[in-house]
C-alpha cells in the first residue's frame, strides 16, 4: 500500500489564477523578473507543465524540496508619498517578490 499523498491541482484553479493575474501586467516584477503578462500568456503545455512541478513541490519529491533561494529574495524600495518628501513619514516601503513565487501561492 503507498502511503505517499495523492496531491492534485485542477488545471482550471491554475487558469483561473492566471487570468486574475493578467490584470496585474502593469505590477513590477520581483527579481526573477518574471511578469504577469508573461505568466498569463503561457500556452496550455506549459501550465501543465508548471502544475506537475507545483505538485511535486507539495509532494517533497527529490530535487522539489528544501527552500526555493530566488524566493527568499525580496527587493524593498521606498516611494515618496509627496512630491519633496523630507520625513521618514513622506516615505512607503514596497516589497517586491518573485511574481511566481505569488503565483504559486495563490494556486494553493
Amino acid at each position: 500500500m503507498n502511503s505517499d499523498p495523492t496531491i492534485r491541482l485542477p488545471l482550471f484553479v491554475l487558469r483561473e489564477v492566471l487570468s486574475k493575474g493578467g490584470r496585474k501586467c502593469k505590477t513590477a516584477t520581483g527579481k526573477d523578473g518574471i511578469g504577469w503578462s508573461a505568466l498569463s500568456s503561457l500556452p496550455p503545455c506549459s501550465v501543465l507543465i508548471l502544475r506537475d512541478l507545483f505538485a511535486k513541490r507539495l509532494k517533497g519529491e527529490t530535487d522539489h524540496c528544501g527552500t526555493l533561494t530566488t524566493w527568499c529574495d525580496i527587493l524593498v524600495t521606498l516611494i515618496p508619498k509627496s512630491r519633496a518628501p523630507d520625513s521618514v513619514d513622506h516615505w512607503r516601503p514596497i516589497s517586491l517578490t518573485s511574481n511566481l513565487q505569488k503565483y504559486t501561492w495563490a494556486v494553493l
